[in-house]
């Protein structure tokens, strides 16, 4: 019987011992290796490669693991998050803002009465064109503006306008300043209502004869530009 396999003695005396032989040396026997040590490596050795595997398949797993998907019980993967934070309800979809430290003025008088401002009152000071991503998405727009008045002891005002509609979104008034301009804030929300083009507009104006400058006193700038007025757009998801 031929006992000799592949560089094994499977005849030598040592039962528990495998023999393997360099073939370079014309078969001069190497270093014994003990058969139970020389199986319990290989093992060793194939669990390790399974072991490496599984972990990195789990890896990938928390990466990249499909939405609602469990990596294990009641625990997600990081991509399955990012798509939740995507499609919550209040991410801001887009901001848009314009920003106006020029000179303007207006005679135009904006009533201070319990009826709506129109369309037809005070002078327009700003403009921004806005486009929607989503009808059903909310808009917050926020307005500040710098006005004077050259008559003391009115009312000035600022209104909120949306092309095609007559009547004001939003208002807010303060008493004249012949001195130094008035910062006027205004907050609006709304719902995007269509994915068109929206134009958003500023008027503002005293109830009463005389000047309202715009950024400036008496009909002259101040702080060259700086003190600026400005309309921010922002989308946000519904």
């Amino acid at each position: 019987i031929d006992t000799q396999l592949d560089g094994y003695d499977l005849g030598s005396p040592q039962a528990n011992t495998v023999i393997m032989y360099n073939a370079a040396l014309d078969g001069q026997e190497s270093t014994g290796i003990d058969a139970t040590t020389f199986n319990t490596n290989v093992t060793a050795t194939a669990n390790n490669a399974i072991a490496a595997a599984a972990s990195a398949d789990l890896a990938y797993n928390w990466a990249q693991q499909d939405e609602d998907i469990e990596v294990a019980a009641g625990e997600y993967s990081a991509y399955h998050w990012a798509q939740k934070a995507e499609a919550a309800s209040g991410v801001v979809v887009q901001v848009v803002n314009e920003q106006d430290g020029e000179l303007a003025t207006s005679t135009y008088i904006f009533s201070f009465d319990n009826v709506i401002p129109t369309d037809s009152e005070g002078g327009l000071f700003m403009q921004k064109l806005f486009y929607p991503t989503h009808a059903t998405n909310l808009l917050r727009v926020d307005v500040v503006a710098n006005l004077s008045h050259s008559d003391d002891g009115r009312a000035l005002s600022i209104g909120l306008f949306q092309d095609g509609i007559t009547n004001a979104l939003a208002c807010v008034s303060t008493p004249t300043l012949s001195l130094a301009p008035a910062n006027l804030v205004l907050t609006y929300w709304m719902t995007a209502g269509t994915t068109n083009q929206i134009a958003f507009m500023v008027r503002g104006g005293a109830n009463g004869s005389g000047t309202t400058t715009f950024n400036g006193v008496n009909g002259s700038r101040r702080h060259g530009g700086v003190m600026a007025s400005g309309i921010t757009i922002t989308e946000y998801k519904a």
